[in-house]
Order: structure tokens, then sequence, then C-alpha cells
């Protein structure tokens, strides 16, 4: 069975909008591991990728513009860490373009993305958005 994650008010940044982008993230990976479970996720996979660089590029700059208005002291790791889930995704981009893909690759990119995504929320983006909020009271 796939470990399939959900965002919850437990990691809300307390920013509305960032908070519906965040949850789409969440949809995407959400949806993709049903894809998995149906035996799918190779058919599925680059589609998938693609949404989710293309998505992560918008979100991440909306983010990081944000950020930067209220010299977050995490926001240079907060750059470092979306450039590093972009490259994640060209990385199996890539390889799906050289090697094709399967559906070993497809649990491998669910594994990672979403382990980054929980992770990256979590540890950066609550503290960030904690942040913000101190200096706007």
């Amino acid at each position: 069975m796939i470990e399939k994650y959900k965002w919850s008010q437990s990691i809300s940044t307390g920013d509305p909008a960032i908070d519906v982008q965040h949850k789409q993230f969440f949809f995407v990976l959400h949806d993709f591991a049903e894809t998995l479970e149906q035996g799918r996720g190779a058919q599925e996979l680059k589609k998938m990728l693609v949404f989710l660089k293309y998505y992560g590029e918008w979100h991440f700059g909306k983010e990081e513009q944000s950020l930067a208005c209220f010299n977050c002291p995490m926001a240079c790791d907060n750059n470092h860490a979306h450039e590093q889930f972009i490259e994640t995704i060209n990385t199996l981009l890539e390889q799906i373009r050289y090697s094709g893909t399967s559906e070993f690759l497809a649990h491998d990119a669910y594994e990672k993305l979403s382990s980054w995504l929980v992770n990256h929320i979590m540890k950066i983006d609550v503290v960030n958005s904690q942040h913000v909020q101190s200096t706007q009271q």
C-alpha cells in the first residue's frame, strides 16, 4: 500500500493563498498515488512531472517574492530547496527521455517528491510563515 499524503491544518502557513497552492501539490500527489495503485503510474508519470515542474516554478516564484518582502531568515534555504525540487523533476524527466518510464520509476518519483513536499512545508515553509506573521503584528 502506498502512503498517501493530504494537506492538513497542522501544516498551514497562515497565508490563505500559499495554503491553497500547497493543497494543489498534495492533491496532485494524492491523485498520482491512486494512479500508482491502479498500475498506471508509468503511463501518467511524465504528465504529473511536467505539471509539478511548471506549477512549482510558478508557486515558488510567488512564495519567494513574498518572503523577500519580509526578510525571512530561512529565505535562502527555502530558495535552495525549491531549486532542488525542480532539479529532481528535471532529472526524472531526463531519465524518461533517455530510458523510458516504468512503474519502478513512477514509484521512485512519488516517494522522492512526496517526501520532499511534506518535509519542506513542515520544516521550512511553516517556520517562514511564523516569521512573516510575527513581523505583521
